[in-house]
């Protein structure tokens, strides 16, 4: 059976009328090009090419040589139509991870994803809702999404990251709390209280990770995914701090809390994915729409 590459082979010689011509446009050797058509003529049991014309160096085809190009190129032509058809309406499959507290806190972020299913046709979504970051983290780790909405204080090990924006890092605490009077604190500060985090402190929140681990210090930490939970907690624990994003989740009343911006730290919101997942090309596009229609907006 004569494969494809031999035909493309064949016709390119014909095209070229010319063995070396044709063996520099395919970027293989003549005598690769020379063997090949010596195959196909093999595999047919019937002489397709003549010598070269001696007075024009030019390739001379049979009768039967001549009815093979014409089939070849046809068949060429019909494979690169198909191939091309198939390629513009392949419909692509993204399992997506959504923080449901990003798209509470970032309606805008949530209207622009909207409106990315509507315009790319060719993408098919499958939703995934969680209010907790390590879940993302862990269905990623998994595989059981390709990639999710997240927030961090800089790049997670292990996943790739397409950035949406940065805002603040605050740490709500007590009105009577030892730390209250600051207008700005900076993490080592923090770090001799109780702390409430909302994911793992070695993945989303890596730069206490790092100062706890050049300290060889450990702190009395809590995970607690839930804004309003980790508030409630500090009722009873006046002297913890969570780590929030905006001083207006404080509800009003909470009188008595306070919020105090963290300094060399930002929260990243960002498209987060693993970097084995098949369709991470698709992915990153779709990270990429959305990163510049905010950057537009």
């Amino acid at each position: 059976m004569i494969d494809y590459k031999e035909l493309l082979y064949f016709v390119e010689a014909v095209n070229c009328r010319n063995l070396s011509s044709a063996a520099e446009k395919l970027f293989i050797s003549r005598q690769t090009l020379s063997y090949t058509l010596n195959k196909i003529e093999t595999k047919l049991n019937t002489k397709l090419i003549f010598s070269y014309n001696d007075g024009t160096k030019t390739l001379q085809l049979t009768p039967k040589g001549e009815k093979f190009y014409i089939g070849a190129k046809d068949l060429i032509h019909s494979f690169d139509k198909f191939m091309d058809e198939i390629n513009n309406n392949i419909s692509e499959d993204i399992s997506l991870g959504i923080n449901s507290i990003i798209f509470h806190l970032f309606p805008e972020l949530k209207k622009m994803f909207f409106s990315y299913i509507k315009e790319d046709t060719n993408i098919s979504f499958k939703l995934k809702h969680t209010d907790n970051q390590n879940k993302i983290k862990t269905d990623l780790s998994s595989g059981d999404i390709d990639c999710g909405f997240a927030m961090f204080l800089n790049e997670i090990p292990g996943f790739w990251s397409v950035p949406f924006f940065k805002i603040p890092v605050y740490a709500i605490l007590s009105k009577t709390h030892p730390l209250a009077s600051y207008d700005e604190l900076d993490i080592e500060k923090l770090l001799k209280y109780p702390i409430i985090f909302n994911g793992d402190i070695n993945c989303f929140y890596k730069p206490f990770y790092d100062i706890l681990k050049r300290l060889n210090k450990k702190i009395h930490a809590f995970v607690e995914p839930q804004i309003f939970k980790a508030h409630h907690f500090l009722i009873t624990n006046e002297d913890a701090i969570h780590l929030s994003t905006l001083a207006i989740d404080i509800p009003a009343e909470y009188e008595y809390l306070k919020a105090i911006k963290l300094k060399g730290v930002a929260w990243h919101i960002s498209l987060i994915g693993n970097n084995k997942a098949y369709n991470k090309d698709i992915c990153m596009k779709f990270g990429n729409y959305l990163k510049e229609k905010i950057k537009n907006e």
